[in-house]
């Protein structure tokens, strides 16, 4: 996958910086200079929003974070207390981990952490900047190594696991501002950019020589899924690492969870589970309440009609063009597509069913399946011709299909404008 250039990638990461630099003092442990020699900010000055401009003038001898510290940067006392914050804030889960673990369970998630001062700065800035993904990051880490306690990870692994857990969103801080504001609308190129983040942040990891191999490896699969729809890499569940299956499952679920309740990942999961790593799947199944039958659903089942019409409209789209897609890259659309009918049919989504879900009382379990369904049916759909627009502005073979790239161009237009 191709990330932003290298200036692009830069540049945004100095613009977070540079406005913490106006909240919290951030102070050059060195001179900080140019490639070509000039100095830009002498060791023992602040790094502000006042030198943005001349930062961005000139190309960075060393990475921002390795030439400065944070004033009061998060360390491991700081990311276990904020984390019995959280458990504090959901009981079952705390209930879950007292139940179910032994020893002190906030340690093994972060006390043998590798933290080095670039690292610190790093979740610094986030934390800052995104004080949701900071507790997302934090979650995730915890139901990691929940996961993998159960799956008898030993302990080095478990270690490893827990690096990629809390740093695989750090890719983030390197795209396009607008991409940590949740109100923010994720248009077409947003969602491209978002895509990048796993290599990005894999590269960031790589790049200190601090960590072990697996920590970025399972950075850059966080967005793998089992059956080859994720991404970067499109890969299998059997070429990714346990700790990468573990990561994009907890990552996937508790992102869901989180933006749209308990009862429609419930859903999502029992349809599209061929996604995912079947023993994972089982392991949290049997240890996490995601059903809680009386949690308030969160999308309206009379849109139903309408979602169904715009993904069998997509669907049939493809069938119409695809005997024209000569170039390999397209076989990403055949497989997708081919898991969602596969969605389709496990809950039994036809014309005859919706008419008589139309017919019927709203809100039945039938209405929270088939919505959870669709919905998720498109969010995979958006997913995958984002994927392949991307592909095909790099794939001259994809260009030649002009009848299939005419399809993907305004499926895109479609599934964005909504």
């Amino acid at each position: 996958m191709a990330v932003p250039c290298e200036d692009g990638v830069v540049e945004q990461y100095l613009k977070h910086v540079t406005e913490v630099g106006d909240r919290r003092a951030i102070t050059a442990t060195e001179d900080i200079c140019s490639t070509s020699g000039v100095k830009l900010l002498a060791a023992g000055y602040q790094v502000n929003s006042s030198l943005l401009d001349k930062l961005l003038r000139h190309k960075l001898l060393k990475p921002i974070d390795h030439s400065c510290v944070v004033e009061n940067a998060i360390d491991s006392a700081y990311l276990v207390s904020r984390a019995r914050e959280l458990l504090n804030e959901q009981k079952e889960f705390a209930a879950l981990i007292e139940q179910e673990t032994t020893g002190d369970f906030l340690h093994a998630c972060f006390g043998h952490m590798q933290l080095p001062t670039a690292i610190r700065n790093k979740l610094t800035v986030l934390a800052e900047q995104a004080p949701r993904l900071i507790d997302h990051s934090l979650w995730c880490t915890m139901g990691s190594i929940f996961l993998g306690q159960k799956l008898d990870m030993n302990m080095v692994e478990e270690r490893h696991l827990a690096s990629a857990a809390l740093l695989h969103d750090i890719g983030q801080l390197h795209i396009d501002h607008r991409i940590l504001d949740p109100k923010e609308r994720l248009d077409e190129a947003l969602r491209r950019q978002v895509q990048t983040h796993p290599v990005i942040g894999g590269s960031i990891i790589d790049a200190l020589d601090v960590y072990d191999k697996a920590v970025s490896r399972a950075v850059l699969e966080h967005h793998e899924r089992a059956d080859g729809s994720g991404y970067p890499g499109g890969l299998r569940g059997d070429q990714m690492s346990l700790a990468g299956r573990i990561l994009s499952f907890i990552e996937f679920s508790l992102g869901i969870r989180q933006s749209a309740g308990a009862r429609h990942l419930a859903i999502v999961i029992r349809t599209y589970a061929h996604q995912f790593d079947p023993v994972i799947t089982r392991v949290f199944w049997e240890h996490f309440n995601v059903a809680e039958p009386l949690e308030k659903y969160p999308f309206d089942t009379r849109d139903i009609p309408a979602l169904y019409a715009r993904l069998s409209d997509i669907l049939e789209g493809w069938e119409a063009v695809q005997e024209h897609a000569s170039a390999q890259a397209w076989t990403l659309a055949e497989r997708d597509f081919r898991a969602i009918r596969r969605a389709f049919s496990s809950v039994g989504l036809a014309p005859d069913l919706i008419e008589d879900l139309e017919a019927s009382e709203p809100d039945s379990e039938a209405h929270l399946e088939a919505c959870s369904v669709l919905r998720e049916g498109l969010r995979q759909a958006r997913e995958a011709t984002d994927i392949l627009s991307r592909a095909a502005q790099d794939d001259p073979d994809m260009r030649k299909d002009t009848v299939v790239l005419e399809w993907l161009e305004n499926t895109t237009q479609a599934l964005n404008a909504r």
